[in-house]
């Protein structure tokens, strides 16, 4: 799979999350008291797309941990809605991805720290 791929199929998820959720925010289903929440769950949403289509790109990105769970997120809602985007192979081939591309982030962390206490 490539990268255009990937990353086609997780925005795609991304997308469907970030609908969902702006459509309970818009026809209030979610109550007041519910709603900062909501909204900062909306822009990291937002934000894990943005940087996803940097990646896209060809450009590095920062990532956190609302990142890993957003694009866990992206491949449940892929899973649960159809027409389906993708097929349960991709998903699966997207998912293995996901768990290459930060064992790759880790390693290079671990390179730059060790290098930078030496």
């Amino acid at each position: 799979m490539d990268r255009q791929r990937f990353c086609e199929i997780l925005c795609h998820g991304l997308t469907l999350c970030i609908d969902e959720i702006a459509n309970e925010l818009t026809t209030g289903l979610e109550s007041e008291t519910g709603r900062p929440a909501v909204t900062k769950c909306l822009a990291d949403l937002r934000d894990a797309q943005a940087k996803l289509r940097q990646v896209q790109a060809g450009s590095s990105i920062t990532t956190d941990q609302a990142f890993w769970y957003n694009l866990d997120d992206a491949l449940y809602a892929l899973e649960e809605t159809p027409p389906r985007f993708a097929g349960a192979d991709e998903l699966e081939q997207v998912r293995e991805r996901i768990i290459h591309w930060q064992n790759e982030l880790a390693t290079a962390n671990a390179a730059g720290c060790a290098r930078t206490a030496a």
